[in-house]
């Protein structure tokens, strides 16, 4: 075992035998065994399957990643996504992204990993949270004033996470108060 971790639920499939359980071959060690000429051997390699981050929180029309990391399994690995327990798709590679993501593509994510001998789910799931960018729905009118006068400037913005607070800024410069 060279991969630098250990491999772990190795099990050992011959021809015409039960299933033999090795358990965990530590990392740099080596296991052999004889087996008679002229049968088919193979290995299966459990895989430890977790995804990260294990909680997202993003905006309608960013882009959403999320990773699966894989120790162990065999061969060529391919991932298929869930949303809340509906298939996604299926890629080669170990992450999913999707951009850009919509405000229906929030929930709960998790992966099923095939190797080249058995398919198994991921240990963690993913929760998505998206919210609706911020928008501002009624800009602020201006005029002619004489100094003197009093000016009153309103907004109105909609959509972001919780209280929405405002910096008022004059030729690009902040005025100091969200409330002047």
């Amino acid at each position: 075992n060279n991969g630098g971790a250990d491999a772990k639920e190795v099990e050992l499939y011959v021809d015409g035998s039960p299933t033999y359980y090795i358990g965990t071959i530590p990392s740099g060690a080596i296991w052999t065994t004889t087996v008679p000429e002229g049968l088919n051997v193979s290995f299966k390699v459990g895989m430890d399957i977790t995804l990260s981050p294990t909680q997202i929180e993003t905006y309608q029309g960013a882009t959403l990643t999320i990773n699966a990391n894989v120790i162990g399994g065999t061969g060529t690995k391919s991932y298929r996504w869930f949303r809340n327990g509906q298939e996604v798709t299926i890629t080669s590679t170990p992450s999913l992204v999707i951009n850009p993501v919509n405000f229906s593509d929030a929930g709960t994510y998790t992966v099923e990993v095939t190797d080249s001998t058995h398919t198994e789910p991921g240990d963690n799931s993913v929760s998505v949270t998206v919210y609706l960018p911020v928008t501002i729905t009624t800009q602020p009118v201006g005029g002619n004033y004489t100094t003197g006068e009093s000016l009153i400037l309103t907004v109105s913005a909609t959509g972001g996470k919780g209280l929405l607070t405002y910096d008022w800024r004059k030729d690009g410069i902040s005025l100091g108060a969200p409330n002047l």
